[in-house]
């Protein structure tokens, strides 16, 4: 399967977009009860709806979108993994995103 470029820069800019959303609970400026139980979670949610909201995609770019995406989180999984601290219990929303924001 080959990606056109310009796919690969929107789920890109999408994904970032999400994460720049996601810098509310790095700096606290969120509910407590709002705190999603994990970014992966809160990034799926929110790309579902952008993949949803792109009614004229044909299936396979629908495809190719949710694989990018998917190139995405196996990409912050793994660097997380090397990078991250090494107490699964510290791998909360706020922290996280504070490391992604300073990659």
């Amino acid at each position: 399967m080959v990606f056109d470029a310009a796919l690969v820069d929107e789920v890109g800019k999408v994904v970032t977009e999400i994460l720049q959303d996601c810098e509310q609970y790095a700096y606290g400026y969120w509910v407590e009860d709002t705190i999603p139980q994990s970014v992966g979670q809160l990034l799926r949610q929110k790309f579902e709806r952008y993949v949803d909201s792109c009614a004229d995609d044909s299936e396979e770019t629908r495809c190719m979108k949710e694989e990018l995406f998917y190139w995405h989180l196996r990409y912050f999984s793994l660097y997380g993994s090397f990078i991250l601290c090494t107490n699964r219990g510290e791998r909360n929303v706020p922290w996280t995103v504070q490391f992604v924001f300073q990659m």
